[in-house]
């Protein structure tokens, strides 16, 4: 982390104080009324080292953690948005007030508004695991956890492998 945030709150009181006022007394005042001010410094840099601050939803940062934690040797775990196969959806005929079929024979469509908008079975974006890597039931989970807590809450996803 560099030294953007490296406050020492009492010294700096001390730096500010004019040097003929500088005496013991004033010293341990000035310390004490800053203290409070360097214990909230201390949780803030606890809080800006805190992994969570540290990665935010986007694809690139989230495939190099996946890849850090689970592939480090070879790095192959990637991060791609889902096609959309339109094959399994239904328009809304407005002319005809009522939806047009367009799913094959055994699926089940979705609903496509006017505004081109998809309903919420939409996958949005694949985690692509190498079939060569084999992850436990554990670590599926841990997968699972670090996605969950580093994507956009609207976003949903699913593993494959391939």
């Amino acid at each position: 982390m560099k030294k953007y945030y490296s406050i020492n709150y009492s010294r700096l009181a001390l730096l500010l104080t004019p040097v003929m006022l500088r005496n013991e007394t004033v010293t341990a005042l000035l310390t004490s009324l800053a203290k409070p001010f360097d214990v909230l410094h201390v949780g803030f840099d606890a809080y800006v080292q805190n992994l969570s601050t540290s990665m935010n939803a986007q694809t690139c940062y989230m495939r190099a953690m996946l890849n850090n934690r689970f592939d480090s040797a070879n790095r192959r775990i990637a991060v791609r948005t889902a096609s959309i196969d339109f094959d399994y959806y239904l328009l809304w005929l407005e002319a005809q007030n009522r939806p047009a079929m367009i799913a094959k024979e055994g699926t089940t469509p979705y609903l496509l508004n006017r505004d081109e908008r998809i309903g919420e079975n939409n996958i949005d974006f694949e985690i692509v695991l190498p079939s060569g890597l084999v992850l436990d039931d554990t670590q599926l989970r841990q997968l699972q956890t670090i996605v969950n807590k580093n994507k956009l809450a609207s976003k949903k996803y699913r593993i494959v492998y391939e």
